[in-house]
Parts: C-alpha cells; structure tokens; sequence
C-alpha cells in the first residue's frame, strides 16, 4: 500500500477540534460561583454556546475523513485499531469513574448502572460520543464498498436532514444518528474526493465566511426568541450549517497556512482522543481542590469574571494536557491502552 501524504491542514483541524470540545465542557467555571443576576455569566456562556456547541461535528468529520484517507488494508485490522485506541481505554476509564463513584458515595453498586456507564457513555458528560460512534464503526469497512458516485448522489439528501436538528443532547437515539451520519459520509467522501473538495471549497470561501456570520446571526436570533417552526429544532439546525461552515472554512485555511509549524495544534492532535477521555474528570478534580476551596478568591460579580474565567480555563486545559503528558512518559506504548494515546 502506498504511504499517504501527511496532511497537516487536516492534524490541526483534529487539534482545533479538541480544543473545542474541551471549551464547551470546561468554559463554566467559576461562572458557576457567581449570582444569578450577574450579567457577565450569562456573557460567558451564551458565548460558550454560540462559538463551542455542536464541535462533535469537526471529530465526526475528521473520523469519515481518516477512515478512507488511510484505506486500512483488511476490516479486521481495522477493527483491531479502533478496539486498541479507543474502545478499550474507554472501557478502562468508565469501569475506574464507575469504581471511583461508589468509593465516593456518589453512586450505589449496581449492574444496570454499570451497563448504562458502559453502552450509554454515562460515566462522564463528554463520554457519549463513544458508544455512539463505536456503533458507526462496525459498518464503516461496509461503507467503504460503496462506490463513489453513489455516495456523492446520496450526500445532499443526507446532508439536508440534519436541518431538522434532530440532535438528542448526550442520549444516543436515532435523531442523533440522523443529525451526524451524513457527517461522517462527508468526511469519506473529501478523502475521497480530496483535491476536488479543497478547489470547491477555495472558490467559495466567501460565501463559507458569509453562511458563518449569518448561522451564527440566527443563533443568536433562537436564543434570544425562541421562534418556532413545525416541528425542527431552529437551535441544532443552525448550529449545523455553522459548524459545518466553519469546518470547511478552517479546512482551507490551516491548508494556506500548512507551511508553518503550528506546535501547540500537533500537541493537540496528537493527544486528542486522551483529552477528549480525561478532560472532564481533571476539571472536575481542579474544581474540587481549587474552587471550592478558595471560592472568595473567584467571586466577583464584575466583569472580571471573564478574564479569571478564560485563565482558569486555559488552566484547566493545561494541566489535562500534563497529565496526558506525564501519563504516556510512565506507561509508554501501554499508554494507549488506558488513555487511547
């Protein structure tokens, strides 16, 4: 098999991409301390969710993409990397939350519970996503056999049925499958079609600027209104066409900028299915030993609150990546295995 070209535009989207995932789980504190009739939380996060909710697109994007951009040689290896890298650190991690939660007292020992930690992703908030595309897997070396042009006449119909916003928060459920399968198809078919798909894009890139401003107008249009309209959810299908938009335009742009080494986007990408496992526990462990703690420190009802949130933010992010970091220096190669890295 010829060795593929390393594409960094496509590294820094995987580093973007949990950078944004990680934002919209952690950008909450210390808003949480502050009282209600503050406005700068509610600055804080309805910035949170129009700029972060919905970043599960870009990781589904980036799945279906190096799902046929890599052309794995038989489905079993596959299946074999996938179960190795993911499936198996993910059981490792929510069988330890599960441990760690009756030791706590926050749970009872209890079977159904486990089962629903396992198959459902309820260990952690972020944790869904890998039941979910652990199931999109299984089919995926079937969906490669499916030829091009088939693929292609199926995508604007797929892609226009996420528009109804079917999206169930964190519950897996068929509306879920609806809204980010047509995603993952997406993903294939740019790897497939790559050179075409970067000269489309580049000869619409204003228009992508343009369908970014107005998505991200509507949004905040549904926040502030909550207009209705039969029976779509106006919040999650806006959110689509932006995120969709913004992937394709940031595809294009870490392509113009590839000849420069973005650092801290590699780091990222190379440690992002283990942030993406351990991020929310170490935000709230940080919480635990620092906020609760020292919880006169953060107070403020100011617009300070916004500044100390951004740095107790990146503080967050920092000391996930360490943790990462030190995690694979101890385990080596065995790291892989409980922290997917």
């Amino acid at each position: 098999m010829t060795k593929k070209i390393f594409l960094k535009n496509m590294n820094y989207l995987r580093g973007f991409a949990i950078l944004n995932i990680i934002i919209v789980h952690i950008w909450t504190i210390p808003t949480l301390y502050v009282e209600n009739d503050s406005i700068y939380p509610k600055i804080i996060n309805v910035t949170k969710e129009i700029l972060f909710h919905d970043s599960s697109i870009y990781f589904i994007f980036i799945s279906g993409f190096f799902l046929k951009y890599l052309s794995f040689a038989s489905p079993l290896k596959y299946y074999k990397t996938k179960f190795k890298n993911i499936l198996l650190p993910y059981i490792v991690l929510s069988s330890t939350i599960f441990i760690f939660n009756i030791y706590i007292g926050e749970i009872n020992f209890s079977l159904l519970t486990f089962f629903r930690y396992i198959f459902l992703g309820e260990a952690q908030v972020q944790y869904w996503y890998i039941p979910f595309i652990v199931t999109i897997f299984l089919i995926s070396p079937m969906l490669l056999k499916i030829p091009n042009k088939t693929l292609l006449l199926t995508l604007p119909i797929l892609l226009i049925l996420p528009l109804i916003g079917t999206r169930t928060g964190t519950i897996i459920s068929l509306g879920q499958y609806v809204y980010f399968f047509p995603i993952y198809i997406l993903g294939i078919l740019c790897a497939a079609n790559y050179d075409r798909f970067i000269i489309l894009i580049e000869e619409r890139f204003l228009l992508l600027i343009a369908a970014i401003i107005i998505s991200t107008g509507l949004i905040v249009i549904v926040m502030l209104f909550d207009p209705k309209f039969l029976f779509f959810n106006l919040y999650e299908s806006f959110h689509y066409i932006q995120k969709i938009a913004i992937l394709l335009f940031f595809i294009v742009f870490f392509k113009r900028i590839d000849h420069i080494d973005i650092n801290i986007l590699n780091v990222f990408a190379k440690y992002s299915f283990a942030l993406f496992f351990v991020h929310f526990f170490i935000n709230d462990l940080l919480n635990k030993l620092l906020m609760e703690k020292y919880y006169d420190i953060f107070f403020t009802s100011t617009f300070l609150i916004i500044p100390i949130s951004i740095f107790y933010s990146l503080i967050s992010i920092s000391l996930s990546l360490l943790f990462c970091v030190c995690m694979k220096k101890v385990l080596g190669y065995n790291s892989r295995y409980i922290i997917g890295v």
